[in-house]
């Protein structure tokens, strides 16, 4: 089983490989390896329970696999894993951090359900045209069909 040191080694091994892929312009990749760097902090994080003698180790770990999961455009689990840290005993500036992570988290997670909520609406609205066109379709076949048997 590996120790909460090796899983945060990981992890910071790992969030290096997704900045320089962001560097050399591969968001993709490196969101990739910054949602892996997240589950591995997260693991370190969880290894240590919430006691005082765990302070602020605890709350650090648990600010940096909030940081990597909002990188890793994961942001249920950054909401997540900043009210864990939040939940013990975290400095004064480690809170800020954990606040100001959650606050990204929910306004990102806010404009993502926005954004599906615009396209699931386009696409009700090109439905309706298109039942609309067929409708129109349907009565000028309609209106012809008529003209046929009452001429």
């Amino acid at each position: 089983m590996n120790s909460a040191d090796d899983l945060h080694n990981k992890a910071m091994l790992l969030a290096q490989k997704g900045d320089r892929l962001l560097e050399a312009k591969k968001p993709g990749q490196a969101i990739t390896l910054f949602q892996k760097a997240y589950l591995s902090e997260k693991q370190a994080a969880e290894r240590l329970p919430r006691t005082d003698q765990n302070e602020p180790s605890r709350s650090i770990l648990y600010c940096s696999a909030a940081s990597l999961a909002l990188q890793g455009a994961l942001y249920k689990e950054a909401f997540m894993a900043a009210s864990k840290g939040l939940a013990g005993r975290p400095s004064i500036r480690i809170k800020k951090s954990l606040l100001q992570i959650q606050s990204d988290a929910k306004s990102r997670i806010k404009d993502k359900r926005t954004s599906r909520n615009r396209m699931l609406l386009k696409n009700k609205e090109r439905q309706m045209l298109l039942r609309s066109a067929a409708l129109r379709k349907k009565k000028k076949l309609l209106a012809k069909d008529t003209l046929k048997h009452a001429g």
